[in-house]
């Protein structure tokens, strides 16, 4: 499911309407329930992806906005900032929000990034994210369990990567 645009995901046309969208999704996600693929690593991920293709796609102005970016109506732009902003953490639950900057073309294409931490003992660690083509400026990709330790000491929070397309 990688390499396909949210339409090709859901299986439907790009003049699908909201209600055309809101069966298939709820047709492909019954097929890729993880509980109905019981040993499928990549059923989570599916339904995952699933979920991201409908929400972008049942809201108007964030499809319309999809839409000109994959069909190449953006204008080029200069490449990201070299030093990415600081990682805002939920110091609670864990979680530690990275914002990484794109060009339209590699949002366009997808990407892959190696973001570099350090735990809260001063260990270095890395995480390898992958961002699907066609990633609109806003999305949103989770990591569980690659974020920082959470307070109550329940394990690790999620790494929320937020995708920001440079102008």
């Amino acid at each position: 499911m990688d390499d396909q645009s949210y339409y090709d995901i859901l299986g439907v046309s790009w003049d699908a309407s909201a209600d055309d969208i809101a069966r298939a999704y709820r047709r492909r996600a019954f097929e890729r329930h993880p509980d109905r693929n019981p040993g499928d690593p990549a059923a989570l991920a599916d339904m995952q992806r699933l979920a991201e293709a409908a929400d972008m796609l049942r809201d108007p102005a964030r499809r319309s906005a999809y839409d000109r970016m994959v069909r190449g109506g953006l204008a080029p732009a200069s490449p990201p900032p070299a030093s990415p902003p600081r990682p805002r953490c939920d110091y609670f639950a864990g979680d530690v929000e990275y914002t990484l900057t794109l060009t339209p073309a590699q949002a366009r294409a997808g990407a892959s990034h190696t973001l570099h931490f350090h735990s809260a003992r001063g260990q270095p660690y890395q995480v390898a994210i992958a961002v699907p083509p066609g990633a609109p400026d806003g999305a949103r990709i989770v990591v569980p369990g690659a974020g920082g330790p959470a307070r109550d000491g329940a394990g690790r929070g999620d790494l929320i990567v937020v995708v920001r397309i440079a102008a």
